[in-house]
């Protein structure tokens, strides 16, 4: 027989089913368009950046060519095999595997916020890129050591490796309270950044102007990524984004 109490108890069960699964559709919409608007706002600033330095702001060029000659007079054999391990750290596969395997750690631990970071913000690296590179078509320089279908412009390893190893280091560092170990931990994207920026104009695949392109695109997708994560809060938070 059915208690009065029961019914009760499964009445504010469905409400409160209900009331969760509207939240978390209302969630989802927030971080979709706030990606979007990200997206929309960062290829719109490096397609225009792109745009001038192709065009007016032509001293930016000369540089670019300069840094260009100069690291092809320093090309060795040790350095050719150092700067394809260098490229390697921020490689699709590489960026893929690491990033499937920490967002999919974090769901299993309904870390669903530090899921969303992470997913959130390769896609908009991602993303970004891909219109920036397809709209402005720069040209690479002259003596590569790689073959690449698309344009120079921006550097899309340098942003992958910013935006990949950043969060990492930042979803790490939440969980350590020695002021030192979020400086070593904070340190690790900085100079995974470095050997990534380094090795690609050594094989001048990019100018420095795209390296510096790649560097903004990284760490604009990680402003974009914080802010759509407020909206995916994890299983016990008590806020959203908490």
């Amino acid at each position: 027989m059915t208690t009065v109490g029961e019914i009760g108890s499964r009445a504010a069960h469905t409400r409160s089913t209900g009331e969760g699964t509207r939240g978390a559709v209302s969630n989802l919409r927030g971080a979709l368009r706030t990606g979007l608007v990200g997206v929309v706002v960062l290829a719109a600033f490096l397609v225009a950046l792109g745009y001038a330095i192709r065009g007016p702001l032509g001293g930016v060029r000369h540089w670019d060519a300069d840094v260009s000659h100069w690291f092809f007079a320093q090309r060795t054999a040790t350095g050719n095999t150092l700067s394809e391990a260098g490229t390697w750290l921020a490689e699709t596969p590489t960026i893929v595997v690491i990033g499937l395997v920490s967002a999919l750690v974090l769901l299993a631990r309904r870390r669903f916020h530090g899921a969303a970071l992470i997913v959130g913000g390769l896609l908009v690296e991602i993303v970004t890129y891909l219109i920036v590179v397809s709209s402005v078509d720069r040209p690479r320089p002259a003596h590569q050591l790689e073959h690449r279908f698309t344009g120079g412009y921006p550097s899309g390893h340098i942003a992958a490796a910013i935006t990949l190893y950043g969060l990492l280091a930042y979803l790490c560092a939440r969980r350590v309270r020695s002021r030192a170990g979020r400086a070593l931990l904070f340190a690790v994207p900085v100079v995974v950044a470095a050997a990534v920026g380094t090795a690609r104009l050594y094989r001048e695949m990019h100018h420095f102007s795209d390296v510096a392109a790649g560097v903004l695109l990284g760490v604009g997708a990680l402003v974009v990524a914080s802010l759509l994560a407020r909206h995916v809060p994890d299983a016990d938070a008590g806020e959203v984004g908490s």
